[in-house]
């Protein structure tokens, strides 16, 4: 503004900066400029008093300036008289002011261009640095859910893993057996060549802790001349694999019982005899189903039975000192 003044000071157009009071006819619109189609900066309302600058002619129509902005002349009443008025002010043409007030706006938007672009920028950094912020809470909040979701999977299939510390089973076993006969005095004739090979059928209960597996085995074997009988304990240690492997030992008691007479002419034996019995095995079992599995193994049992066989004049002894198994099982656990 101060530009106008001092452009229209030059060409001598503006004569007094003195204002007239002036009172509004009905509710008058304020312009930014001197016309009908510009914008409306303000109102003013009926009987309101406003200071009148200038009156300024736009195309032969009269505008009065004010501190607000433009009025037109018809909507104000001056205090003094017009005449007074125009006394004291000389009237600015269109030609005269509209290059001053583009002037002036120019000026003004080449002054709030930067300040505009800096608070832009300003906005959009920060609308961008609320939206990273934003973004990065969201991959957090993700990934701690991942691993939320991925724990809570893991202890289900832990959970819904069946926890069975006791089963049942049966196994059946093909064995080989150590029996020799061994002369005293004189040759002992047998009726017929003694068995060192049969089947036997196990029975078993057990629990297990962990990776350790303990069970109660009794088991019967049925030779053509002997019956053995076995209660025994063993220990398997199984190792964490897909074909779970195992190593255990064994410990306990078996008897042995003849069931036909080894001699030609006499009858004379032990018929019932009792020895320590201990052992090592080794096998893989496998997860069949649910609660169902299935094992195979092989395992070596040291055995001390003797028999002394007597038939005057001779003597001899027969021996059952170990036995070789192989068998495959089921077991039931709960």
């Amino acid at each position: 503004m101060n530009k106008i003044v001092y452009s229209l000071m030059l060409t001598g157009t503006l004569c007094s900066l003195s204002a007239f009071m002036s009172i509004a006819k009905e509710d008058a619109n304020i312009r930014s400029k001197p016309s009908i189609d510009s914008e409306i900066v303000s109102i003013l309302l009926a009987h309101d008093k406003i200071d009148v600058l200038e009156e300024v002619n736009i195309s032969g129509w009269p505008w009065y300036k004010t501190s607000k902005g433009y009025i037109s002349y018809e909507l104000l009443e001056l205090v003094e008289s017009k005449e007074k008025f125009l006394e004291n002010k000389s009237v600015i043409t269109e030609k005269e002011i509209e290059p001053a007030i583009q002037e002036e706006e120019t000026q003004v938007q080449k002054q709030a261009e930067p300040q505009v672009a800096i608070e832009n920028v300003v906005v959009v950094q920060e609308v961008v640095a609320k939206e990273e912020e934003t973004i990065v809470e969201e991959i957090i909040q993700i990934k701690t859910q991942i691993m939320s979701q991925e724990k809570e999977v893991a202890q289900v299939e832990k959970d819904s893993q069946p926890k069975y510390n006791y089963f049942v089973g049966v196994e059946l076993n093909y064995n080989q057996l150590s029996v020799n006969k061994t002369n005293i005095v004189g040759d002992i004739i047998l009726n017929k060549e003694l068995d060192d090979s049969a089947s036997s059928v196990s029975f078993q209960v057990g629990t297990k802790l962990e990776n350790y597996v303990l069970s109660a085995n009794y088991e019967v074997v049925n030779l053509d001349d002997v019956n053995m009988y076995s209660l025994y304990l063993s220990l398997d240690f199984e190792f964490d694999m897909f074909l779970t492997p195992f190593l255990g030992i064994s410990l306990g008691m078996s008897n042995l019982q003849w069931q036909t007479d080894p001699l030609v002419n006499s009858k004379t034996k032990d018929e019932k005899l009792s020895s320590l019995m201990y052992g090592v095995q080794a096998g893989i079992s496998y997860q069949l189903y649910k609660n169902w599995s299935i094992y195979s193994r092989l395992s070596y049992q040291k055995i001390d039975f003797k028999t002394t066989l007597t038939s005057i004049p001779a003597k001899a002894d027969v021996t059952h000192e170990d036995k070789a198994s192989v068998g495959v099982g089921v077991r039931y656990s709960f």
